[in-house]
Formats: structure tokens, C-alpha cells, sequence
């Protein structure tokens, strides 16, 4: 899955983690913040330097999908992950790309959950595209690696 579909992706992966042996995201939408705490929003704004206007169409989406950042939170993936057991993991591999200039700043987000992921020994490979949007573009060039990944399984 890719952004909304990528964070999409994660939650059914988790939550039916016996299910599956593997998950793979391009740029997933992640967010380490509270999108109804008006002063974390300003802080990631000013971290991650998303424009208003996308911070407004990301926040839409959170507030459509779930009602409220705590049941945003309750199936947020950095939240399913740091909840399971090593050995729920044990056998499990992850693959997460994310670009330097994700318009949503989602770099954040996905860094900290691929920190999670080795805290929990989780094998995974998580690429920071350098130059990298959330856009098409990107997509048409980082899914062979994300292909690649799947089929060496």
C-alpha cells in the first residue's frame, strides 16, 4: 500500500499478524502527533515543515477515518507494534520507503516505526529516498524495490 493505503496496510498486517508473514508501504501515513492538540500541530509543522495546506488535507483524513486522535491512536501502527510481543514478530518482515521531501512529512513517522520495528527484532529494510515526494513519480520509481523485496521472500 502506498500512503493512506500503506497505513491501511500496516493496520491489517498487525492486527492479523498471524495471518501474514509480510508487509510492504511506500510513504505510509504515519504521524507522531495529536492532530486535535493545536500545539503539537504547529511543532510538527514546524519540524517537519509541511505546509498548512497539506497538514489541513492530512488532518481531514484522520478526522474523516476516525472521529478522534484517540481512536486515530487506537490502530495507529506505531501504537499496534509497540503493543505485540517479540515472538507474535518472530518470522516477520517489513518494508517501508519514504522520501526527504514527503509533502505530509511522513518521514517522521515512518522512521519511528522502523525504529519499533528493530526494537523488536523485526527484520525489516526501510529506505529514505533522498529527494523523494508523495507523488506519482515516486511511486512508478521505488515500487520495483518494494517488488524486489516481496519476490526475495
Amino acid at each position: 500500500g502506498a500512503s493512506a493505503g500503506g497505513l491501511a496496510a500496516l493496520q491489517f498486517f498487525l492486527k492479523n499478524i498471524h495471518d501474514f508473514s509480510a508487509c510492504a508501504t511506500h510513504f505510509p501515513m504515519m504521524f507522531t502527533f495529536d492532530f486535535s492538540n493545536a500545539a503539537q500541530v504547529e511543532a510538527y509543522q514546524k519540524r517537519t515543515g509541511i505546509t498548512l495546506e497539506y497538514l489541513k488535507v492530512a488532518i481531514k483524513i484522520f478526522e474523516d477515518a476516525f472521529g478522534s486522535f484517540e481512536m486515530a491512536r487506537k490502530s495507529d501502527p506505531i501504537t499496534l507494534l509497540k503493543q505485540m510481543s517479540i515472538e507474535d514478530l518472530k518470522g516477520k518482515k517489513v518494508y517501508l520507503d519514504v522520501g526527504t521531501q514527503d509533502e505530509f512529512g511522513l518521514t517522521e513517522g515512518v522512521r519511528e516505526f522502523s525504529r519499533v520495528l528493530k526494537s523488536k527484532e523485526v527484520e525489516s529494510e526501510f529506505r529514505l529516498i533522498e529527494g523523494g515526494h508523495h507523488d506519482e513519480a515516486y511511486l512508478r520509481r521505488e515500487f520495483p524495490y518494494l517488488m524486489s523485496y516481496l519476490l526475495s521472500i
